[in-house]
């Protein structure tokens, strides 16, 4: 039987599955829900000294595997969540970590108050929320939040300065800011790092009223994509931030599938963080994971998911420092064929054709370039290696 235990920082969980911060996380009771549903810890809704005013309208719209949103309903505040829902979530069993987000000017004006409080209530570990270093946070200038890196490492350093519980620094990283981002999370010694959030700006529009799907009554950014439409650049934030920090990740933005989380722990996760997913299908999302995990490394004869963390990445520079490159060509297997024609009509280069009601590779035309594989609908073709 394979191992799913992993360490993040001082915390033992019993499998590498997180509930990201967010609305599954709104209250104790949702908490502890999640956790029963096989989640290894989870993570509150972002908790701050001001409770958001919320407008009753739709601030969700699922598209797919994919949600649109803005900001949902702040309900409980945080002297509550303190005295009550920690507790209540902490019932599960698991690791639960409490999301601080810090509105004011000195970061320690509000971690003052809650760093205490949440100690006292029994948390495990405290993620430091990116929204706390966004600078535009209050006038909600420019296309969405932008976390800035010194304004980040302040806020670290006042919470390590007030608390041992291990520290989670999250990320909302643009590819300009992202290797301060790691330095900073290097330099302050936080226990991991949490990356990435939704992605802004996002929008779509209700084409027969013109009016927008998903909005805010207050404020100027577009609202944030979240979900399977996110999981490539989620896994590229997380395979670079492997490969410049030796800090435990927690790879969230994405993930809805098994094969999703196997993806995060290739790039170097040792947490894979889900909160769409648990949104559109519920507490069970993690169980039905995990089982596919668990498969998945038996199949493979990993004993613990420390076995496979990371391949991916070395695959990958494996790949980048090969001087040539193979010959690589389509070669499709009749049997499975059906005929569909899909695969002869994405090829751009007309390198295939259809002989008795099968496609048929025409070799000296065809470069290599792999789509025909990922549109077989029925996984009836493959590259192969040739010699040059």
């Amino acid at each position: 039987m394979v191992d799913l235990s992993v360490e993040l920082g001082e915390l033992c969980l019993s499998n590498p599955l997180i509930l990201g911060s967010g609305p599954p996380g709104k209250s104790g009771k949702l908490l502890k829900k999640m956790a029963k549903g096989g989640a290894g810890a989870v993570i509150t809704k972002s908790i701050g000294l001001t409770v958001q005013q919320y407008y009753r309208r739709p601030n969700m719209f699922k598209i797919k595997e994919s949600l649109l949103s803005s900001d949902g309903p702040y309900e409980i505040d945080y002297k509550e969540w303190f005295k009550r829902e920690i507790k209540i979530a902490k019932e599960a069993g698991v690791p639960v970590i409490a999301s601080l987000y810090t509105a004011s000017k000195d970061p320690k004006e509000d971690l003052e108050v809650l760093i205490p409080l949440a100690i006292e209530s029994g948390v495990d570990a405290i993620e430091l929320s990116a929204f706390s270093a966004v600078l535009n946070l209050a006038d909600e200038t420019g296309i969405g939040p932008i976390q800035d890196p010194k304004r980040t490492k302040e806020v670290i350093r006042a919470a390590k300065k007030m608390t041992d519980v291990p520290i989670i620094a999250k990320f909302i990283p643009e590819i300009w800011n992202f290797l301060d981002l790691i330095k900073v999370a290097e330099e302050e010694r936080v226990a991991a790092i949490a990356l990435r959030d939704a992605v802004f700006p996002a929008i779509r529009y209700d084409i027969e009223t013109g009016k927008p799907l998903v909005s805010r009554v207050k404020g100027k950014w577009l609202v944030a994509l979240s979900g399977s439409a996110i999981l490539s650049i989620s896994l590229g934030y997380v395979t670079e931030a492997f490969r410049n920090t030796k800090i435990p990740i927690i790879g969230l933005g994405g993930v809805v599938t098994w094969r999703d989380a196997i993806e995060m722990i290739l790039a170097g996760a040792t947490c894979v963080g889900i909160c769409t997913a648990a949104i559109i299908y519920g507490p069970r999302i993690f169980e039905k994971i995990l089982e596919g995990i668990e498969k998945y490394m038996e199949r493979k004869g990993y004993n613990r998911v420390y076995d496979f963390r990371g391949l991916g990445v070395k695959k990958l520079e494996e790949e980048w420092s090969r001087e040539t490159a193979p010959k690589l060509i389509s070669s499709i297997n009749a049997d499975l064929c059906t005929g569909c024609g899909i695969c002869l009509r994405s090829c751009l280069n007309e390198a295939i054709r259809l002989e008795n009601s099968k496609a048929v590779v025409i070799e000296d035309r065809c470069t290599g370039c792999g789509l025909c594989v990922s549109v077989c609908p029925v996984n009836a073709v493959k590259l192969i290696e040739v010699q040059r």
